[in-house]
């Protein structure tokens, strides 16, 4: 879920823990078979133009007036460059962002105990995998059949109760069912299915499980399920994406998830950067399951947004149970990486070169699924900038800023 340009940046941060504070939509799907994440530019404000119907007096020809109302950003951003317009796509309209500053997220209920619903999806235990995509799907655009710009390998251990989310460069140059290629294209030219395979041709892991969905699935279901609590660290401000933010937590609706996870272009390490936002925004996703489905029936509501926005290979009779098993994830027990690598030319094409060594220490020390200091080392990448790549914006002199006082963080948020 991410536009498609070339990677950016410097060394870029080992792995994060984020707390156990979160909210909206996603590893849950990845757990759920779900999606995807992202940022927004400030709330909105609404115009109103005020037109009273005109009563026509008969035999009168005078059109008569109606109310209409009109949604416009609070602070619009100055001529925004279109970056899909050079490959002959659909440009992604101005949506309406909701990003209201909180003070904090709210507190967790305990994690229920979910050994059961494990080994319904994983008999005889071991470690879950699934890979999380994310295509640049528009509107009428096919998930399946698009770049697939967002990749996230969940790995989790039941018996340590801890995971880890490995971020894949979009760029990366991988072997493919038809050659070696950058992996956002594999799932365009070849499906999921041939995805899934790069990906275990990288990890040398085997997993099956895949869940997918596109831009406007993802911003779906961040809406449905109420919005997403976020803690933005750095501050963001991505006018191509229309993510602008200062430090501090944001309840974000759809459209903004999905801009702060589109962000790139403003941060320091480019995509690899963006990687782990986006590993954050899943995170974050498990938190807002668990607050939510105390319940069966508000479990079922889940399972029921995420099967209507998102493509999978998962079993139907799965789905519950593998939202019960994200329910009993503590999202503080979630580590994010991206793969090392650097940005390269091949063949005319800016690519990201993983470190094969590096990538290879890192899949051995995860045979557990969880990273030890020392590869949390060896993640942090030294990409190069290529030649001719766009340059890193700089700093926002206005962006949105958080609340100061303490107050009730917001648990909905409007669409």
């Amino acid at each position: 879920m991410i536009d498609s340009r070339n990677n950016c940046g410097a060394p870029t941060p080992a792995r994060r823990v984020w707390p156990k504070l979160g909210v909206a939509a996603v590893i849950s799907a990845a757990l759920l078979v779900a999606p995807t994440a992202g940022l927004a530019h400030a709330a909105t404000a609404t115009k109103k133009t005020t037109a009273k119907k005109a009563a026509t007096k008969k035999g009168s020809t005078k059109t008569p007036k109606f109310t209409a109302k009109k949604t416009i950003p609070a602070k619009a951003s100055k001529k925004v460059k279109n970056l899909f317009q050079p490959n002959g796509r659909a440009p992604l309209a101005a949506p309406p962002f909701v990003a209201l500053p909180v003070s904090k997220d709210p507190a967790l209920p305990s994690a229920p105990d979910e050994t059961a619903a494990f080994a319904k999806v994983q008999p005889g235990g071991g470690i879950f995998t699934m890979l999380i995509i994310g295509s640049d799907a528009r509107p009428n655009e096919a998930p399946e059949k698009t770049r697939g710009d967002s990749l996230h390998l969940f790995m989790y251990n039941p018996a340590l109760k801890k995971g880890t989310l490995v971020g894949i460069p979009r760029d990366s140059y991988v072997q493919s069912d038809s050659g070696p290629r950058k992996i956002t294209e594999v799932l365009s030219t070849s499906g999921p299915d041939a995805v899934v395979a790069a990906v275990n041709g990288v990890s040398g892991l085997k997993t099956k499980r895949y869940v997918l969905t596109g831009f406007a699935g993802f911003a779906a279901i961040v809406d449905q399920v109420g919005g997403v609590n976020v803690l933005v660290k750095p501050a963001v401000n991505d006018v191509y994406s229309g993510a602008t933010f200062a430090e501090g937590w944001f309840a974000f609706n759809g459209k903004a998830a999905l801009a702060y996870s589109r962000a790139r272009k403003s941060l320091p390490n480019g995509d690899f950067d963006r990687s782990l936002n986006q590993s954050k925004v899943l995170v974050y996703s498990l938190a807002r399951l668990r607050e939510q489905t105390s319940e069966l029936t508000t479990l079922t509501r889940w399972v029921n947004i995420l099967r209507k926005n998102t493509i999978s290979n998962s079993a139907a009779g799965d789905w519950l149970y593998l939202a019960q098993v994200a329910r009993g994830i503590d999202p503080g027990s979630i580590s994010s990486i991206v793969l090392p690598g650097s940005s390269v030319n091949i063949g005319g094409s800016d690519v990201v070169k993983l470190n094969d060594a590096k990538v290879k220490a890192i899949f051995a020390d995860l045979a557990d699924g969880v990273l030890s200091k020392e590869s949390v080392q060896a993640a942090i990448p030294t990409p190069t900038i290529p030649e001719g790549s766009a340059p890193v914006e700089t700093a926002p002199t206005t962006v949105a800023t958080p609340l100061t006082t303490v107050g009730t963080p917001a648990t909905t948020v409007a669409p």
